[in-house]
């Protein structure tokens, strides 16, 4: 009976082992589970075909070479650089710390090194789980031990014990190309419990934290919020921000808010969680669109059961607000503005330490101011997006000459003319001397000084270069050497010659958005509510949702466009708030009271060109309002037409016009003590002549 059982548990530790069940530690002989459990794991696990550089193959030997391929170059060792931290004052461990982490390894350490490791791992080249060391460690320890103190007096480990079986693990139900597989190391028991012997004595650091002045971590981690040590161009860390801001543009919000809540909210909340990260990372353009693809939902009403009409686009939106747009961030150069102040950090910084760690890493260039392009594959994510934007920012650079020995003559823009290989570019060719600072080509003597250009070829010098070098040498004299100053980089896109994040993101956006003629002070006018000025904003870009708008946006084609307030001409914005007969008697009405005038041809001239009238102080604040309440309260009144089937009445939009201009007015002091209903009823008397 006994053998039995001890055969049963044999058999089910068999096919435990083989399905990976870890949870079911005890119970009924489920055998045909783990047996199935088994069988399915190992459907998924195999795939009959692969994609290997966007081909399908289905040959063994072919997939076999794609897989070493592909694992081969992404665990080639590239780059062997080192930086080095020599010359820094760091703390060090004491003599007895040091000599406690290297004290002899014991039995019982290792033995308690191996019952931290999984029991029934997957086993390595030797082909023992650690499960089995343990139970016949009364015969094994002997030969163990051996290979622990080998290690502990060479220092080196037997390449034997070093072999690594690379299994590869399915990332997602079905596979289709090698990415799909996530590799993972089968190593021999040994090898592990000397690395667990090793992990283990270092945790002991944690302990001498406070002396080295730092804390114990494990990558990947965050440290201020920032994320470390793990991929640049991660999809996690990408996600979490992306969903962060659909937190915190969560649809509640968007149906709680007014038009000038939402542009208040996206401009300070969810632009201001990007800048942390983007002050470092070059966000990719998936996630880019993504999160942009939030704010314009959240802006516009848009939800996945209901879908609006972006009536202006992105790119207009992100114009700032003189020249047409409403002033939200484009992302993009947000984030290329944020990491280019790192150029103007490493060259007016170069004693800091980070900024030294960069220069020794990828090696510095143009003086200090710059360094080489980053090159291999591992470490150089982070400074190979901030290099992508150097050419950007260089551009606006020029030097302000000081000693002289961080500028180069002919390369570096210190004049405002620009760099002399530009200005004298025959000179610049023939010239022996290239990248030498500029307090190295003067040379000062008895007889006066002079400079080294790089000239003296055995030929004479052809009659473009003399022209070239009788107007060069002009701007050489102009040079003052100041002996006690350093160079200085000064960024032309500041007046005051600072790099400034602020700035340098008005000049991307320049760069894309031409000046145009927008009346942006009279839109957003603070006379009357956000939600009018962003309805006027809508109306000088031709964005309302007209039934002609709609008509071209190939929506509502069911019915004709004709105006819903005359049924005749076709629903333009201008037809419809101004040229519309019907319009027109609302206009009349009230130019009327001023003593009459004509009418521009377009809203946004009218709005532009709309004068002041010396009249009292109570009808002069009320006119200034006409121009925004008149145009608001007829596209209200055709919207009750449309969608309310209420009829059109002017008296009723002439009152409605009369409430608004005086509630957008009722805070000024002039308006004290005089209600709604005096200036509706008096409003001829009440306009011009208030009591």
């Amino acid at each position: 009976m006994l053998e039995r059982e001890k055969l049963a548990d044999m058999k089910e530790q068999f096919w435990r082992d083989k399905s990976r069940i870890q949870w079911s530690e005890e119970g009924d002989r489920n055998t045909s589970y783990y047996h199935r459990i088994a069988k399915i794991r190992r459907r998924r696990n195999t795939f009959n075909s692969l994609k290997i550089n966007s081909v399908w193959v289905d040959d063994k030997l072919q997939i076999k070479n794609g897989i070493l391929d592909h694992f081969s170059s992404r665990f080639k060792l590239s780059d062997t650089s080192n930086t080095s931290v020599g010359d820094l004052d760091l703390k060090t461990l004491s003599s007895e710390d040091a000599a406690s982490l290297e004290r002899p390894i014991l039995e019982e350490e290792v033995v308690s090194s191996l019952k931290l490791l999984g029991q029934n791992k997957a086993p390595g080249p030797d082909g023992f789980q650690v499960g089995i060391i343990l139970k016949c460690w009364s015969f094994m320890k002997d030969d163990i031990m051996r290979i622990v103190k080998d290690f502990e007096n060479s220092g080196k480990i037997d390449w034997h014990l070093k072999s690594t079986f690379l299994a590869l693990i399915p990332k997602k139900q079905v596979v289709e190309e090698i990415k799909d597989l996530r590799p993972i190391s089968l190593t021999s028991t040994i090898y592990k419990a000397i690395s667990k012997i090793l992990a283990e004595r270092l945790k002991d650091l944690e302990g001498l934290a406070d002396i080295l002045g730092c804390s114990c971590d494990s990558f990947p981690t965050q440290y201020l919020g920032m994320p470390l040590g793990d991929k640049a161009n991660s999809a996690a860390k990408w996600d979490r921000i992306v969903e962060l801001c659909k937190a915190r543009l969560a649809s509640w919000k968007r149906r709680i808010l007014t038009r000038a809540g939402k542009l208040t909210l996206i401009k300070s909340v969810p632009q201001s969680i990007l800048i942390y990260y983007f002050s470092l990372f070059m966000a990719p353009s998936k996630v880019i669109n993504s999160i942009e693809k939030v704010i314009r939902n959240f802006l516009w009403d848009e939800s996945v059961e209901s879908k609006k009409h972006h009536w202006v686009g992105w790119r207009n939106v992100c114009k700032p607000i003189n020249i047409g747009g409403l002033g939200i961030r484009s992302l993009k150069h947000l984030n290329c503005s944020l990491l280019q102040k790192w150029w103007w950090r490493l060259g007016n910084e170069p004693k800091a330490l980070w900024s030294r760690v960069v220069k020794d890493k990828h090696g510095p260039v143009d003086l200090g101011w710059r360094t080489h392009k980053p090159k291999g594959k591992h470490g150089i994510s982070l400074w190979r997006n901030i290099y992508s934007t150097a050419e950007d920012f260089f551009k606006l650079c020029q030097f302000k000459i000081g000693k002289g020995d961080r500028v180069r003559l002919g390369e570096d823009k210190w004049c405002i003319q620009g760099p002399l290989y530009a200005l004298f570019p025959s000179l610049y060719n023939i010239s022996s001397t290239k990248n030498t600072c500029i307090f190295a080509a003067y040379h000062d003597s008895a007889n006066g000084f002079y400079w080294i250009l790089g000239l003296s070829h055995r030929r004479r010098l052809y009659d473009n270069e003399i022209s070239e070098l009788s107007v060069m040498l002009p701007l050489l004299e102009s040079i003052v050497f100041l002996p006690n100053e350093e160079d200085q980089l000064v960024w032309l896109g500041d007046k005051k010659g600072m790099f400034t994040v602020k700035a340098a993101y008005a000049h991307l956006s320049q760069g894309t958005n031409p000046p145009i003629s927008f009346p942006s002070s009279k839109v957003w006018s603070r006379a009357w509510p956000h939600r009018v000025g962003f309805f006027l904003w809508k109306v000088c870009l031709n964005r309302l949702p007209t039934l002609s708008n709609l008509h071209h946006r190939r929506t509502a084609l069911h019915s004709p466009s004709l105006c819903y307030l005359c049924g005749i001409a076709e629903e333009t914005e201008d037809h419809l708030l101004l040229q519309c007969p019907f319009s027109l008697r609302v206009w009349n009405y009230f130019i009327g009271l001023a003593g009459g005038g004509t009418l521009l041809q377009t809203v946004k001239d009218v709005i532009v060109g709309w004068k002041n009238f010396p009249f009292s102080a109570q009808g002069l604040q009320l006119w200034k309002r006409l121009p925004a309440a008149i145009p608001w309260a007829l596209w209200k009144a055709r919207n009750d037409i449309a969608f309310e089937r209420k009829p059109f009445k002017v008296n009723d939009v002439i009152r409605n016009i009369k409430m608004d201009a005086f509630n957008w007015s009722r805070g000024l002091d002039c308006f004290k003590g005089i209600n709604t209903s005096t200036v509706i009823v008096g409003w001829a008397h009440f306009f011009l002549n208030p009591p």
